[in-house]
Parts: structure tokens; C-alpha cells; sequence
């Protein structure tokens, strides 16, 4: 069943919160943005992101200490509904670290900006951390979405996924759903519902995300390497495999509220 961008509604009332999730992260929220990483005020249209709160209840709220280094509140972008805007140099946000498991789903609402070779959209970690895996992320690669699992300290990639699907540079808005059920053939990536072709499929299975430590980074790794010129509109992580139906519950959501037609 396609969703059409018309359907603005939230779908008989579903919300989020009814999964569970472990973050969620919501642009289109403006009293989750605020112009300071504690206290603040409300961030207005184009004005700095310092903090993106968490609307999970976990307070795991993202944040960005420099001024320089924020993300800007753009308004009306996404079927009429703010976005914040990665400027592809140095915008980042962090959020505290928290436990994961192995078993996870991930969703995320993007807009590509740039065709710049290997941007990163959204990475849990920091590249090689140690132990293993060192980072679970999404990140365009020459306009294709690519997710990598990489090793720990001066290793190389456990395992990848290469969207043959360009994702061009135009501000096209993409719901994108990962889930991984512990077992390099249960990593699924889904662009708009659809499993699109891949040029590199997983090839190991994927390493527990149980670091005590790990941040999500927004807009680039959780430390600020390579940051992506992009527009973020709503990132959801679960600690549980969803079930096809949760998924779809999902898609539908995020496919109403901003205007793009899933599957």
C-alpha cells in the first residue's frame, strides 16, 4: 500500500511512544529546541540548534557546545514542517551515551544536500572505536546510502550495505528504516519501504551495540568527523528488532508527516 504525502494525519492517533523507543529525536517539535545546551530559550526560524531533546522520556538529548558548530532551525521544508540544516563543515550534535543491544531498528527522515563523497547522516559511535563494533551508521557515500558496521581501533569494516539508489542532492526527503535481528541476513535497509538494489551487501554478522559508552552523533560521527550537508528531520532508535507491522506503523507515520510516499 503506497501512503500518499497528502495524508497529513498521524494515523489514527499512533504515536512513537507506544514502541518504546530508546530516542527519538523530532525537528518538526519546536519545544524541543532550544538556543542553549541546558536551560535556554526556544530556538526561532533560522536561529542555532544548542539542544535537541529527547522526546522518548530518556533525556537523551542531543547537544552542541560550540556556537559555531550548530545546526540551523529551517521552517516549512518538509511538508510544512521544520527541519534542522547540517551545513556540511562542521555541524554536529551529540547526544549522552546509552547502552544499545544487538538486536535494534532505526529510522530516520533526511534530505540529501550534497553529492560529496562519504558524508555521515547519522553514526552511533565514532568511527573505530573499540570494542567491537567501533560504529553502526548511515551515511551518504557519492549520493548513495550507504550503512556500515566497522571494527574497533585500526580495523577495518565488519560488514556494509550499498544502496545502488542515488539519494541526489535536490532536498528530497527519504524515510529511511534499519533493522538488525543480530544475523548479517536480518540487517534490512529500507528507503521509502522499499528494499532498494545493493552494490555490497552485509557480509559478517553485525557486533553487539551493548557499549555503556556510545553516542549518537546527528549530522556527522559523535565526534564531528565527517559531516554531511544535509537537512534532519526526525531520527528514532529502538533496542528491539520491531515487527514488520511496527515497522510499517512507522514508515506510515513518518510517511504522513512529512509528505513522502513509503510503502
Amino acid at each position: 500500500m503506497i501512503i500518499l504525502p497528502t495524508m497529513r494525519g498521524l494515523l489514527s492517533g499512533f504515536s512513537p511512544l507506544s514502541l518504546s523507543p530508546a530516542l527519538w529525536l523530532d525537528a518538526s517539535d519546536a519545544s524541543t529546541l532550544y538556543d542553549a545546551t541546558s536551560g535556554g530559550s526556544l530556538v526561532a526560524a533560522d536561529g542555532a540548534v544548542a539542544r535537541w531533546e529527547d522526546k522518548s522520556g530518556n533525556s537523551r538529548h542531543a547537544t552542541q557546545a560550540t556556537s559555531g558548530n550548530r545546526p540551523l532551525r529551517k521552517t516549512s521544508i518538509a511538508n510544512g514542517r521544520a527541519v534542522l540544516l547540517f551545513d556540511g563543515s562542521n555541524d554536529y550534535l551529540s547526544t549522552v551515551a546509552f547502552a544499545g543491544s544487538q538486536t535494534w531498528t532505526r529510522f530516520i527522515v533526511a534530505a540529501n544536500l550534497s553529492q560529496s563523497q562519504y558524508k555521515v547522516l547519522c553514526g552511533w559511535g565514532s568511527a573505530f572505536d573499540t570494542p567491537n563494533p567501533g560504529a553502526d551508521y548511515i551515511a551518504v557515500n557519492s549520493g548513495k546510502i550507504e550503512w556500515i558496521q566497522n571494527g574497533g581501533a585500526s580495523t577495518t569494516k565488519l560488514s556494509s550495505y550499498t544502496s545502488n539508489s542515488a539519494n541526489s542532492a535536490n532536498g528530497t526527503f527519504l524515510v529511511l528504516s534499519q533493522a538488525c535481528d543480530g544475523t548479517h541476513a536480518g540487517n534490512v535497509l529500507l528507503r521509502n519501504g522499499t528494499a532498494p538494489a545493493a552494490t555490497a551487501n552485509f557480509s559478517n554478522a553485525p557486533g553487539t551495540l551493548t557499549k555503556s559508552s556510545t553516542a549518537y552523533g546527528l549530522g556527522a560521527f559523535n565526534g564531528g568527523s565527517l559531516p554531511v550537508n544535509a537537512y534532519i528531520a526526525e531520527v528514532l532508535h529502538f533496542n528491539a528488532a520491531l515487527t514488520a507491522g511496527q515497522q510499517t506503523q512507522m514508515r506510515n507515520y513518518l510517511g504522513a508527516k512529512y509528505g513522502v510516499a513509503v510503502s
